[in-house]
């Protein structure tokens, strides 16, 4: 790296995440991160609520840009040709479940062992959760599964190919993304871009966008041991389609032209700066 910034090489750096989400190698992590923040010209974030973090964090009098340039949008980037009634047809789901859909690896930051107690204790016998996505570590959802008895969860701990996303999507009333660590959430964004609400704790992560726009869906206190379950269960006194279009409409702002744009913007002020 020293070679290349002494050859006039530029570094713009993107902090998606400030470490692995479970904290392995936390330490030797922080201390690569701080060594590449002392080389980066600028640092990308994707929202306001990281800068301050980010400012405490770079050396002492550092000239390093901190810019903001939102996650993008994944409109169009999957097929959505299945609708509703399709999608649960193909899932085998009743036409008139509320269903809760758990998308992406399935990794213990993500919280699902509060998720699934949580779900039991919802009443409708109609409800159902499905949690689709890897396992990582390979045997975690096994794991999971083999300590929870409820039939109304429909596990599918595999890879889902990008042709079959929207079956969970469509299939889904909202998703569930009880994270207990976050700090940008590409699957908050890719329900969105598919007009999903997501029930969220209220970390900075999902507060920042969902204060702004309430029709995002639900958020609950982290802390309380019992809000997962309210949360639950408010989602489902809800008529979450009529939603649909203000979340994709919403959602349509953060497309990847603009984006690319700001990116192509802030390259171009690095590059000048030499």
């Amino acid at each position: 790296m020293a070679d290349y910034k002494a050859g006039g090489g530029r570094l713009v750096y993107t902090l998606h995440n400030w470490g692995q989400h479970e904290g392995e190698g936390e330490q030797v992590e922080a201390a690569a991160l701080d060594r590449l923040l002392q080389q980066a010209d600028a640092v990308h974030v994707h929202a306001d609520y990281i800068v301050p973090q980010l400012q405490a964090r770079l050396p002492a009098g550092a000239s390093t840009v901190v810019t903001v340039i939102p996650h993008g949008n994944y409109i169009g980037a999957y097929p959505n040709t299945a609708d509703r009634s399709e999608a649960r047809q193909r899932l085998a789901l009743p036409d008139d479940a509320s269903v809760y859909l758990f998308f992406g690896l399935i990794r213990p930051y993500k919280g699902l062992e509060e998720l699934l107690p949580a779900f039991v204790q919802v009443a409708d016998p109609q409800a159902r959760l499905l949690i689709a996505g890897q396992s990582r570590p390979r045997d975690y959802a096994g794991q999971l599964a083999g300590n929870t008895n409820d039939a109304r969860i429909h596990w599918h701990p595999q890879f889902v190919l990008d042709d079959d996303i929207q079956l969970w999507m469509n299939a889904a009333d909202i998703v569930v993304l009880p994270y207990r660590r976050i700090t940008t959430s590409g699957a908050a964004m890719l329900a969105w871009s598919f007009g999903k609400p997501v029930i969220a704790p209220a970390l900075p992560a999902f507060v920042e966008p969902m204060d702004r726009a309430p029709f995002l869906g639900v958020l609950y206190d982290p802390g309380d041991p019992t809000a997962l379950v309210a949360a639950l269960q408010k989602a489902q006194g809800g008529d979450w389609q009529i939603f649909q279009p203000d979340i994709l409409t919403w959602a349509a702002q953060f497309n990847w032209q603009r984006i690319g744009q700001r990116f192509a913007k802030l390259y171009g002020e690095v590059i000048s700066d030499q």
